[in-house]
């Protein structure tokens, strides 16, 4: 009997089978740092606004802040930094009615209306040296998801 040259039918489904493991484990491996990319856009946009909100209060502390704020929650949503800037004025009351003034609120109902949403609340924790406490969490809202980030600051009057 010759023998024939070439592959017989169960090598080559077997090599498909390897290729087909192979491509499948690189393809979730590109989706994951795909979608771990856009995660840590969304953390480092959210982590950029909460850091110019913070620049914002810094850069007018000599306007004395209002008591009357403390305690309060605002929560803002906007485009872009220029829209944050125009929302406050320099004694921290919003300027704007779209301002929403609540304790508790779902972030996904802001999905989809701003690109960015920013929670304050001010307590006063010293009243005699004017020591404010500002707790900001910031999120980057988008329909798939959102990204959260949190910081708290005090600010002497």
């Amino acid at each position: 009997m010759k023998k024939k040259k070439g592959f017989t039918l169960i090598e080559m489904i077997a090599s498909m089978a390897m290729l087909v493991l192979i491509f499948s484990v690189i393809a979730s491996l590109m989706l994951l740092a795909i979608k771990t990319n856009v995660r840590n856009e969304k953390d480092l946009d959210s982590n950029s606004v909460s850091k110019a909100f913070v620049e914002l209060v810094n850069s007018d502390k000599s306007a004395g802040y209002k008591i009357n704020t403390s305690g309060k929650v605002y929560v803002v949503a906007f485009n872009d930094i220029t829209e944050l800037q125009s929302i406050f004025t320099s004694d921290f009351i919003p300027a704007k009615t779209s301002v929403i003034k609540a304790d508790s609120f779902d972030v996904s109902t802001l999905s989809g209306t701003k690109k960015y949403a920013i929670k304050v609340k001010v307590t006063t924790k010293d009243s005699t040296l004017g020591i404010l406490q500002f707790d900001i969490t910031s999120w980057n809202l988008n329909k798939i998801s959102t990204s959260e980030i949190s910081r708290t600051i005090y600010l002497a009057g």
